[in-house]
């Protein structure tokens, strides 16, 4: 069969082949891929060669897609509208790294989560990355009150954002980039910082004794270390009171790196990584997005025609202050 595909042909080069795919057998289901969503973190990294769970060039990157099923097998039906993470099944001669971006997609049965009709298909095209953001709630448990700051606002650090405040925290995010503040803001977030000299002090007057959980979602071993001093105190005088939580909500490329006697032993911090997600945390994403309790459009900043690919990565790569995320529309191919 023939199929379209985005790969990354060598390091930031990315070109729309067409290729030929073996056909699904029995017990495979082949699905007409409708929209996916680029990660920007983990496939920018894929693309310069610097993520490490990944094979070699070429490569299909992209593990968030939705489509229709044109064959069914066990309860997936034809017409079936469902949510992939992507395909290990591509053209012979390319790696899948997850295989998200590609007009047709083989899997089985119990690697897809049938749609509803009634949710929005270009915001389920990012359930990949919503059920991550949500796996870094579940993981940090936090309590009604508890003060958050998220520090980066890119796709995973907005979404986080928007599930922590429902969690009915005190959430406050920080960027560099002002674009990316004006989106949390239309996603309810209003306390918002712009990194820049000194904004440490800013921050304090409205969090003077800190904030009890701080999630990093820059991906920046240094960001972490330069705000580790916003996280609060532990009393030492109440040994029961919950220790604040450094929750590293991306990859990092390199080592990480604390200041154990200020932050792991005086304050006694929890960390907290996050690897992947979990079913029933993907399924709670999906519900609230099913039922119309969140709204993630100001983050899906623009959708292309997947034979433009190479335009969105590029957008994604040289100008990241203005792009959140971009959704590829396969319907043309």
């Amino acid at each position: 069969m023939n199929v379209t595909c985005v790969v990354a042909e060598r390091a930031n080069e990315i070109a729309v082949r067409h290729c030929s795919l073996r056909e699904p057998g029995d017990h495979e289901i082949l699905i007409r891929t409708m929209y996916s969503c680029i990660s920007p973190g983990t496939e920018l990294r894929c693309l310069a060669g610097q993520e490490p769970n990944v094979g070699k060039f070429p490569m299909i990157t992209g593990y968030s897609l939705v489509g229709q099923v044109i064959k069914g097998a066990g309860a997936i039906h034809e017409g079936n509208l469902v949510f992939a993470n992507g395909t290990s099944v591509v053209p012979d001669g390319i790696t899948s790294a997850w295989g998200g971006h590609l007009s047709r997609c083989i899997v089985s049965p119990d690697q897809v989560v049938i749609l509803s009709p009634s949710v929005d298909l270009k915001m389920a095209s990012a359930l990949s990355m919503l059920s991550i953001a949500m796996h870094a709630v579940c993981r940090s448990a936090p309590l009604p009150g508890d003060r958050v700051l998220v520090v980066g606002q890119g796709l995973i650090g907005q979404l986080a954002a928007v599930f922590m405040k429902r969690a009915g925290c005190r959430v406050a995010v920080c960027d560099l980039a002002h674009d990316h503040l004006d989106i949390s803001r239309k996603l309810g977030v209003a306390c918002q910082y712009v990194v820049e000299e000194h904004w440490h002090h800013s921050f304090r007057r409205d969090f003077p004794d800190g904030v009890d959980t701080l999630i990093d979602a820059t991906g920046s071993a240094k960001v972490i270390a330069a705000n580790l001093p916003l996280l609060r105190a532990k009393s030492w005088s109440n040994g029961y009171e919950p220790s604040p939580k450094v929750v590293l909500l991306a990859s990092y490329h390199g080592d990480v790196c604390f200041d154990y006697q200020q932050t792991l032993f005086n304050k006694e911090a929890d960390i907290v990584t996050c690897r992947t997600y979990l079913p029933h945390e993907r399924e709670r994403a999906l519900r609230l997005l099913t039922s119309h309790v969140v709204d993630i459009s100001p983050v899906l900043s623009d959708t292309l025609p997947a034979g433009q690919a190479s335009e969105a990565f590029r957008r994604l790569r040289d100008e990241p202050n203005r792009w959140i995320t971009l959704v590829l529309d396969w319907s043309a191919e």
